[in-house]
Formats: C-alpha cells, sequence, structure tokens
C-alpha cells in the first residue's frame, strides 16, 4: 500500500467540498425535466416558449461538469497517494470509447451516451470519497433530503397541476392533437388521453414509474433509519419520529404512483431491511449477503423472462411485464446484429421497430432493464459497467449482515455544523439554479411548491446530519444497502438508470452503499488508474470542445427560427428554415 505524503494531510477539507459539490450535482439534475430538444416540441407559431427544462445543450454541459469534477477529485487523490481502485476506474471508463464512436456522427447518441458515462465515473468518484465518516455523513442526509423536493412536486402533480393540464387539454383538444400530428380519436390520440387522465405523481420525470423508484427508496432508507433508531440508548424519539414520518409520505405517494414494479420493489426491500435488522446481531458470513443482494437483483430480471416464456398471456390480467419481456427480446436482436459495439443510446427506438415482436405495437425508447439496455445500445463494452453494478451491489448485501459494533465513537462521525450548514446552503443555490430554465412556464401556485421543497431540503440537510452522526455506521449501512438494491431491482423493469434525470442519481446510491464495504475500494493497479483518468480528461475536454460548444450553437439558431416562425409581421418560414439547415449543420 502506497503511504500517503504530506499533501494529502491538507486534502481532506478540499476532498469533502469537492464530493459534496458532486452530490448536489447529481441530486439537483432530479428536479429538471430533460427534453430532446427544448424548441419545436409543437409549430413555434402556435407556442413559441421554450419548454421549461433542459435539451441536449444543458444536459451536457451538467455532464462535462460533472466528469471534471470527478477527475479533479480522484486526480488529487492519486497524487497525494491514498488509496485508489484502479479496477473499478477501467470499469467506469471502458464504455466511453463506444459512446464518443457513435457520438461522432450523431447527437442523441453523444447526449444520452455521456450522461451514463458521467453517471458511472461519478459512482466510483464517490466511492472513493465515502471513506470518511464525516463526509459520508454529510452526503447520506443530502441524499435523503434530495427526495423531498421530488416528493413536494409530486404532490403538485396529484392536486392542482392535475386539475389544470386536464381543463386546458379540454379547451383546446383538437389543436393540440393536430399540432402534434394526431388526428382526433386516433390511437395515438386514445393513449395520450387516458395516460393525461391518470392522477399519478411524476415529478420532472417522464413517467410515474420513474418517480416510484426515488419513492421505493426512501421508504425502505426510512423504514431502516427507524429502526436503527431503535437501538440507540437513549432512543432518540424525535429521530425516530422524523424518519416514521418521511417513510409514510414516501410510501403514500409509492402507492399513488399504482406502478406494479415500483410497490413491489419497495415492499421487498422493507421485508429486506427488516429481517437484516432483526439478524444484524448474529453471525453471518458477509459473503451471504453479498449473494443475497446479486440474487434479488437477477430475480427481478428473471421473473420478466419467466412471464414471457412460462405463464400464459392472459396471466392475471396484466401484460405490463409481457411486454417488458417483449423489449427483451427485442433488444436481444439488437445485441445479436450488433454485438460489437451496439446500436447506439439515441437508437434504441430505431432499432427496436426493426426487431420487435408481431405482437408489440409500441415504439419504446428502453428495453426498460438497465442491463439490456447496456448491451443493445452499447455492444459488449457494457460488460464493464454489468459487472461495476454488480461490484457494488455485492458490496452493499455484503453490509447487510455486518454485526452492529459499539457507539463509543458516535460523537467523532458528526460532521461539524458549520459543514452541515454550508452544503445546505451550497444546495439551496444549486436548486434555485436547477429551476431557473421553468420560471417561463410555471404559475405563481408551482413556485411556491419548488419554494417550498427547496426550504425543505436545506433545513434537513444540517438537521439529518446531525441525527445520522450519532447513529452506528453500521446500521445507516444496512439501511442504505436495502434501499439501494431496490433501486437496481427495479431497474431490472423500468427506466430509472437510462433517463437523463435519475441515471446519476440511481448509480450514486449504489457506490453510496457499497461503499461502506472494506472490500470494495483497496489500494491497487494505480497505473491502470492513470490511465483510466488521463482517458476521462481527455474525452471531458472534447466533448466540451465537439458536443457542448455546438450543441448550444444549434439550440441559439433554433431559438432564432422560432422567433422566426412566429413573428406576427408575415410568414418568415423560409428564413426559418435557414436558421434550422445551420443548426443541424452546427451539431447533426
Amino acid at each position: 500500500m502506497t503511504r500517503p505524503t504530506a499533501a494529502s494531510a491538507a486534502s481532506p477539507i478540499g476532498s469533502s467540498a469537492l464530493a459534496v459539490a458532486i452530490t448536489l450535482l447529481v441530486v439537483t439534475r432530479c428536479v429538471v425535466f430533460f427534453a430532446p430538444q427544448v424548441l419545436f416540441d409543437i409549430d413555434p407559431a402556435l407556442d413559441p416558449n421554450p419548454i421549461g427544462g433542459l435539451g441536449p445543450a444543458g444536459s451536457l454541459t451538467l455532464d462535462v461538469v460533472l466528469l471534471g469534477l470527478c477527475v479533479v477529485t480522484l486526480g488529487q487523490r492519486w497524487r497525494s497517494g491514498d488509496p485508489i481502485e484502479g479496477r473499478l476506474l477501467a470499469l467506469a471508463v471502458l464504455p466511453l470509447p463506444v459512446v464518443l464512436f457513435h457520438g461522432i456522427t450523431d447527437a442523441a447518441s453523444l447526449s444520452r451516451g455521456v450522461t451514463w458515462c458521467a453517471a458511472a465515473f461519478a459512482a466510483v468518484t464517490i466511492a472513493h470519497a465515502m471513506r470518511r465518516e464525516t463526509t459520508r455523513t454529510i452526503i447520506v442526509a443530502i441524499l435523503i433530503a434530495g427526495t423531498v423536493p421530488v416528493f413536494v412536486r409530486g404532490v403538485a402533480n396529484v392536486t392542482y397541476e392535475h386539475a389544470d393540464t386536464v381543463a386546458q387539454y379540454e379547451a383546446q383538444a383538437d389543436a393540440f392533437l393536430r399540432a402534434r400530428g394526431w388526428e382526433p380519436g386516433s390511437p395515438a390520440a386514445l393513449v395520450f388521453e387516458r395516460r393525461l387522465r391518470q392522477r399519478h405523481p411524476s415529478a420532472w420525470f417522464i413517467t410515474t414509474n420513474v418517480f416510484g423508484t426515488f419513492a421505493a427508496f426512501a421508504c425502505v432508507l426510512s423504514v431502516g433509519l427507524a429502526l436503527a433508531g431503535t437501538r440507540l440508548t437513549p432512543r432518540p424519539g424525535g429521530a425516530i419520529g422524523l424518519f416514521v414520518l418521511l417513510a409514510a409520505g414516501a410510501g403514500v405517494l409509492l402507492i399513488l404512483t399504482g406502478s406494479k414494479g415500483a410497490i413491489a420493489a419497495g415492499a421487498g426491500g422493507v421485508t429486506l431491511v427488516v429481517v437484516t435488522h432483526a439478524l444484524a446481531r448474529r453471525a453471518i458470513a458477509p459473503r451471504m449477503g453479498g449473494l443475497v443482494g446479486s440474487g434479488v437483483v437477477l430475480a427481478a430480471l428473471l421473473a420478466v423472462v419467466a412471464r414471457g416464456t412460462v405463464l400464459p398471456e392472459s396471466f392475471a390480467g396484466d401484460r405490463s411485464l409481457l411486454f417488458r419481456w417483449h423489449y427483451l427480446v427485442a433488444a436481444a436482436r439488437m445485441t445479436a446484429t450488433n454485438p460489437l459495439v451496439g446500436v447506439g443510446p439515441g437508437h434504441f427506438q430505431t432499432a427496436y421497430v426493426q426487431h420487435r415482436p408481431p405482437r408489440n405495437p409500441e415504439e419504446v425508447t428502453s428495453a426498460h432493464s438497465v442491463f439490456v439496455d447496456w448491451s443493445a445500445t452499447l455492444g459488449v463494452s457494457a460488460i464493464a459497467w454489468i459487472v461495476l453494478a454488480f461490484l457494488f451491489v455485492v458490496a452493499a448485501g455484503r453490509c447487510l449482515v455486518a454485526a452492529e459494533p459499539g457507539l463509543d465513537d458516535a460523537a467523532a462521525r458528526a460532521p461539524p455544523a458549520l459543514a452541515t450548514w454550508l452544503a445546505a446552503a451550497a444546495g439551496g443555490i444549486a436548486y434555485l439554479g436547477a429551476h431557473a430554465c421553468e420560471l417561463h412556464v410555471i404559475d405563481e401556485l408551482g413556485l411556491l411548491f419548488r419554494v417550498a421543497g427547496l426550504a425543505a431540503f436545506v433545513l434537513l440537510v444540517p438537521l439529518l446530519a446531525g441525527v445520522l452522526g450519532t447513529f452506528d455506521p453500521r446500521a445507516t449501512s444496512r439501511a442504505l444497502a436495502a434501499a439501494a438494491i431496490t433501486v437496481l431491482v427495479h431497474a431490472q423493469v423500468e427506466m430509472t438508470m437510462t433517463r437523463p434525470g435519475p441515471a446519476a442519481w440511481s448509480w450514486f446510491v449504489l457506490a453510496v452503499a457499497g461503499a461502506a464495504a472494506p472490500t470494495l475500494v483497496r489500494p491497487r493497479a494505480r497505473p491502470v488508474a492513470a490511465v483510466a483518468l488521463a482517458v476521462a480528461l481527455a474525452a471531458t475536454i472534447w466533448i466540451a470542445a465537439r458536443g457542448v460548444v455546438p450543441a448550444w450553437r444549434q439550440e441559439a439558431r433554433l431559438r432564432e427560427a422560432a422567433a422566426l416562425v412566429a413573428d406576427p409581421a408575415g410568414p418568415r418560414r423560409l428564413a426559418a428554415a435557414d436558421r434550422l439547415r445551420k443548426a443541424h449543420a452546427a451539431m447533426p
């Protein structure tokens, strides 16, 4: 093992600040709506305003910032001689060349693929940064508090937002449908109307099923932390009550999603955390926990296979799992056709239309199973991320059965109050920046809900950090492990880990849970780590120059074209068409 140098003694504050910055960037991505384009979703002559969210330019910018922070954090660690795990870095970086191969000629593949790369690299980075107990406590507090703004928006979804949206649609239904090329009464219009009238929380995510992943995570984690509080002497009644309240709120929202997969994953996670809490003081081999963690993830994927191959088509009157089997079949055909590099992160939908089973009429953009999605779009390089995900989940599983130690050093684990308040304030600023892109499309009540979510986050971070600092770290790790396994289980039947908002969050949860296991990060393969860091740095610079800059140039041309089309002075569509050609030339 390389001994830390003198430089490393001065690095903890700086490395902790970088780790917190990375965490805040990850959680604030979950309160932004990401769209393939922010303009020309409909004819600008009807609505010239951009969508209240970020397009490829904004997404790529955040990804480059995240990659840059990760390279600096790990580079600082490598130079100071602190433990660094080259194997993990190599696994995170290996699919990057394939992403760039597709992204050179295709903007959609670049935007989505770089998000996946940044997410995996951030997970490896935070797994290293989590070695300090006080840093770990602040990061866990941010992750828990970060779910609250999402839930506040979910409450808005099922109350006034749903009623307003349905009323606005009914007032201009024909014009709305024709603006999107749908005839009233057509199958596409009927599907849209059916989904529109469903009162489900979705926050800033494209589906309520993805929201369900957050609700299941928060419910499992809060139950686990409430149980952990019961082992303390004296019992912190206020802390236990806080976690019970969080668990109840998350559970109610989870039920409101109506997502069978999320509800099943959440119920399984709660069962797992309750059982492991009851067995916490028994001597159980850590490898058994690793087998349990990886086993339940594989079981979720096998359930989809069994639904499509063993059970009859009309089983239980539900076809959601059956359709997911169809997605897997089509994805397997894509992988067989393009085994080396896949079809590209931005071309799943096009390839699905060519390979889907005849009985499936959908044109989906994802296989709804993260491992299968990676395999179909990235080919053989996807094995690296699958292995990395299992390393995290096995490490998390080992934490499930760790025996509880004493609480003699509890006070030393509590982070300084100033540090937690600084992290909370930085998070508040980050949330304000994230909400800035939607201010032009939200009303006063919507702004009030966002302010409420932001205020709750800022107040909860110091409160949770103080509480968690008094908890047994192994009890906290057990709750985190069960919640992280729940996330990966649901990712086998849903798009959570492939969507631009929650992709980094999902990876992050796995890394934070797995980092508590001493077997995950070991000081080995430093030359490999140096090469991986160099590749990541070079790729970050290339993406900034050949991705971010052209993407913003393209968006500027689109805004010019939208303004020309919306100009009431007269038809200026030829000039607008010229801007659109320039937009495409800027970033094909």
